[in-house]
């Protein structure tokens, strides 16, 4: 008789451990991304586990998003997506109408209507000459990231950009330091 209480102890503590493991793997892909997507893991730099999923973010640059704002009928888009499998980020910078002079594409950390500081370079330019087309692509290199994403990975880059906290801005030839910016948001559609 108290053999098979045992036993019994035993099994309900095994079926409560093995669900609380699948709610909190669920939980994490609810938080990660649609529950069901393939997700990795990846280790940050706390020591803590983050599990990403499939993703893309953007930004459409303008004129008028740039500080102090610049009269320009220009706009770019930058476009990131992350691949679980490969537990890399790539991006591509496209330049949607003619400009003259493109320079310095670079992501910052800070919220799009404040100056932020830069955590990574996606293009440095200058381009000469008036030019429309993608301008830039390639994968991003944590080994590269600076500021506040110093040392850090893909997944703390991604869990800036998800909570609202960094933009993209370019230069120009007429406006080094910022002709064009943009918020980078998660991608819809």
């Amino acid at each position: 008789m108290l053999g098979c209480l045992a036993a019994l102890i035993v099994l309900i503590l095994g079926l409560s451990i093995g669900l609380t493991q699948g709610n909190d793997e669920t939980n994490t892909r609810r938080q990660a991304g649609t529950a069901g997507t393939a997700t990795v893991g990846a280790k940050s730099t706390q020591g803590s586990t983050t599990t990403l999923a499939l993703s893309s973010y953007s930004a459409q640059l303008t004129g008028a998003a740039a500080i102090p704002p610049v009269q320009t009928s220009v706009t770019v888009a930058v476009s990131l997506r992350y691949t679980p499998g490969t537990g890399k980020m790539t991006y591509t910078v496209n330049v949607l109408s003619d400009m003259a002079g493109a320079r310095n594409v670079t992501i910052y950390n800070a919220s799009a209507t404040t100056k932020g500081t830069p955590v990574y370079v996606l293009y440095t330019g200058p381009k000469t000459g008036s030019f429309k087309g993608q301008l830039a692509n390639g994968t991003i290199d944590p080994a590269k990231f600076t500021g506040a994403l110093a040392g850090k990975t893909v997944a703390d880059f991604i869990s800036m950009v998800s909570k609202g906290e960094a933009y993209v801005a370019m230069g120009s030839t007429s406006h080094p330091a910022e002709a064009l910016r943009g918020k980078l948001k998660l991608a819809t559609g």
